[in-house]
């Protein structure tokens, strides 16, 4: 066992660096002008679509040279790709289908030792020739077999299907070799993104076929993306339920999705085709925009001063990204066009005032580039207290996080009933090195009614310190604010302001800070508990409103996120190590007696579990335990679960 006594913020040597990912979005602002905000959409709009008719051709083309071997079980032995050579790719395809498979490694595992070695990393098996047409074999995938040496089933005999690699392998076969036509009609910048998009199908497809088992399994498609079809579709569903004269179909949703401890199993679920049609919405997500370059889409900051008459200057800041969406385009199209209107082109007068982000430190606005510069709904407020918000912090650089890809996602807010207007999110995929360290202590985190129980506990579990975090301040303001909706909502009254979100989320973003401070107080990394499920149904009104308020999903998420980037100011003296944070199911609070330690199995019944619950009571068959857990008691088996994980994490590493 791994000793917890260490000095704080020093890494020991059996610890391992490793990488934190994070995804930060922001909406788009649209202009408000009709001359260029219509143009902005209309610019995205049509970018979209055609990457969507692409991607459906390229789709259409795989599913044309796909070629699948399968057993008598339907297993996948090989799928192969069989396309045309073009003549200037005759030299290389030759010399790469004559070098030998590489050699298998030996100082790997059974299974890593049985996995199929290639020529090439794009797995170029064969050339030959067919009525007169050099044609290429890309194995994309390939069954193996190989004999498991260590647990219960040491001896048997294990299968897998080895995949081709969809970045460095697939997309390149399809980018390099097969080089369909249809992507001229991509921005350069797009192109990578669309072949990556289309080869995950390709193999989604084929690991469907593998592990169904189904010897007719469809190929995937964009049609459902098409908002005609999807709304003829729609249209159709509505028609024949309107004039249908059976009954609807139903299921118990304790068969469609497996939950022994989900009371409302029994309830019963429609699961009619023309239902599920009809609630299914005819206002389809688009493809994403998926640009695979960290400097693809970069983000600037801009600042100016607007000089007013006989009043003040005042002084503007504002966050743009940047997209490439006009590089390379086929002439005469209609992005083309846009690509030469002055309206789009605003920015280049004032490129000096903007200034990159720190994840792309060094790179300037370019007026002589086409670029579509839109400006995003975070970072035009001033900063408050002196930080700046959550997606310029995360995107500054700050403790070395860089951006690997992004993302430009076209989403429907409904308005009304069935009418939707399109927004935009910009994504960006980042990643920073960080330093699990031990720390001396565990603090654990159990979430009840009152607030936040937490334990203080050693490396041995042994309780140092127990409490209640803060008061109920923030419950009682939340709660009363519900209140106060709920009654304009009884009068009638429009209530859908941002207002009350953004109070509960300042929030919940207090509790979040108060968690790490008093972890960074006992030098003491997190155990917190996980909540997974809450069972309203059995609680008052006013304790249904208490686990409505308690977002515990973005609770968690804040603590990680707080922790994680907190941990980086060189200040505190941590220097790039973080809290470790491990997360304990609720479930094994809920179930553990207090006595004797005694825990119910998954998937046991009521007559032959360990413990059982009756409303709060806990029933213990071990000791005959019966009464309620304490919630000191669950604090403190958060502490000693996350300690045991935290020791097991270093020692791994």
């Amino acid at each position: 066992m791994l000793d917890l006594q260490q000095k704080p913020g020093v890494a020991q040597p059996q610890q391992r660096v490793r990488r934190n990912f994070r995804t930060f979005h922001a909406p788009f602002h649209i202009a408000q002008s009709i001359e260029r905000g219509g143009k902005e959409r209309e610019a995205l709009s049509v970018v979209i679509e055609t990457v969507s008719a692409v991607a459906k051709e390229i789709l259409e083309e795989l599913l044309r040279a796909l070629y699948i071997e399968q057993g008598d079980d339907n297993e996948v032995l090989f799928a192969d790709l069989i396309v045309p050579c073009h003549a200037s790719d005759r030299a290389r395809a030759f010399e790469n289908a004559n070098k030998p498979r590489r050699q298998t490694p030996i100082d790997k595992g059974p299974k890593e030792a049985a996995r199929p070695q290639y020529k090439n990393s794009y797995h170029l098996e064969d050339v030959f020739e067919e009525d007169g047409v050099v044609k290429l074999i890309f194995r994309i995938a390939e069954r193996f077999s190989w004999e498991i040496t260590r647990g219960p089933n040491k001896g048997q005999k294990a299968e897998d299907l080895n995949m081709l690699d969809v970045t460095q392998g697939l997309q390149q076969v399809i980018m390099s070799w097969m080089r369909p036509s249809a992507l001229a009609e991509v921005p350069a910048a797009l192109r990578a993104g669309v072949c990556q998009h289309v080869a995950q199908q390709l193999l989604s497809h084929i690991g469907l076929v593998e592990y169904g088992r189904q010897p007719n399994v469809g190929f995937p498609s964009v049609e459902e993306r098409s908002p005609q079809a999807r709304l003829r579709t729609w249209v159709s569903s509505l028609l024949r339920l309107t004039q249908r004269v059976h009954p609807f179909e139903y299921a118990r949703a304790r068969d469609l999705y497996p939950a022994a401890d989900d009371p409302r199993g029994d309830r019963l679920v429609n699961v009619d085709p023309d239902w599920i049609a009809f609630v299914k919405s005819p206002f389809p997500g688009r493809l994403p925009l998926n640009f695979v370059k960290a400097d693809d889409v970069v983000v600037y900051e801009r600042r100016w001063v607007e000089f007013r008459r006989h009043r003040a200057p005042k002084e503007h800041r504002q966050l743009y990204a940047a997209l490439p969406i006009f590089g390379r385009v086929s002439a005469g199209s209609r992005l083309a066009e846009l690509a030469c209107d002055p309206a789009l082109g605003w920015w280049k007068k004032y490129a000096a005032e903007f200034h990159a982000l720190g994840a792309w430190e060094g790179k300037t606005l370019n007026p002589k580039h086409n670029l579509l510069v839109l400006p995003l709904e975070h970072g035009h407020d001033a900063v408050k207290d002196g930080y700046p918000g959550w997606f310029e912090q995360g995107l500054s650089g700050r403790g070395g996080r860089a951006v690997h890809w992004s993302l430009v996602v076209q989403r429907q807010k409904r308005v009304g009933e069935r009418a939707a207007t399109p927004i935009w999110e910009i994504h960006f995929a980042t990643s920073r090195v960080v330093v699990p360290v031990l720390r001396p202590h565990v603090l654990g985190i159990h979430f009840v009614l009152e607030g936040i129980w937490w334990v203080l506990t050693d490396k041995d579990g042994a309780t140092l310190e127990k409490g209640i975090l803060g008061d109920d301040k923030v419950l009682t303001q939340a709660l009363q604010e519900k209140a106060r909706l709920e009654e304009l909502q009884g009068q009638l009254r429009w209530v859908g302001d941002r207002r009350s979100a953004r109070s509960i989320q300042t929030r919940t973003y207090e509790v979040a800070r108060s968690i790490l401070a008093l972890a960074r107080e006992h030098d003491a990394n997190l155990a917190i508990e996980k909540i997974d499920w809450v069972d309203k149904r059995r609680g008052g009104p006013e304790a249904n409103r208490i686990y409505s308020m308690w977002n515990y999903a973005d609770l968690a998420k804040l603590v990680e996120w707080l922790g994680l980037e907190d941990a980086q100011d060189v200040e505190d003296g941590d220097n790039g190590t973080v809290l470790t944070l491990r997360w304990v199911s609720d479930y094994v609070l809920r179930y553990t007696c207090p006595q004797c330690k005694a825990c119910r199995k998954a998937r046991q019944t009521k007559e032959n579990a360990d413990t059982w619950l009756e409303g709060e009571v806990l029933e213990c068959r071990k000791c005959g335990f019966k009464g309620e857990v304490p919630n000191e008691f669950k604090a403190g088996l958060v502490a000693s679960i996350g300690a045991s994980r935290l020791r097991e994490l270093l020692a791994a590493g």
